[in-house]
């Protein structure tokens, strides 16, 4: 991802968060922040289905990756709040970028018994 797409991205992330009274510069660098950490933890749609992360829309709406607690997607969405995906062709530019905002509770799936599971709930940027 080059610098003009990472700033195109912080402009975008800013007119989607900022609020009135909010002061914009201030507001651009916590947003260039987040999207540089979205770069570097970008996922291919290869890299995504090696995690085992199914995704999955809430009955209110929501979007949350159900994956396995403990295991290699629990550890990186738990300590890496914001990720990236490379679906498109292009490996240079974010094709969407999310922002972990919550965890459910664990929970047996009628599939899998021997294994717990939880929900990530992710907001898309």
């Amino acid at each position: 991802m080059n610098t003009s797409n990472i700033f195109k991205a912080a402009h975008k992330l800013v007119k989607a968060t900022i609020q009135t009274g909010d002061n914009y510069s201030a507001t651009f660098a916590i947003c260039l922040k987040t999207v540089y950490q979205m770069a570097a933890n970008t996922l291919t749609s290869l890299e995504y289905r090696k995690l085992r992360m199914v995704s999955k829309t809430t009955s209110n709406g929501a979007t949350a990756l159900m994956i396995k607690v403990d295991s290699v997607a629990d550890t990186f969405l738990s300590e890496r709040a914001v990720f990236a995906t490379l679906f498109g062709k292009s490996k240079t530019k974010i094709d969407t970028g999310y922002i972990v905002t919550g965890r459910g509770e664990t929970f047996f799936p009628p599939s899998d018994y021997n294994n717990e599971y939880v929900y990530v709930y992710v907001t898309k940027i």
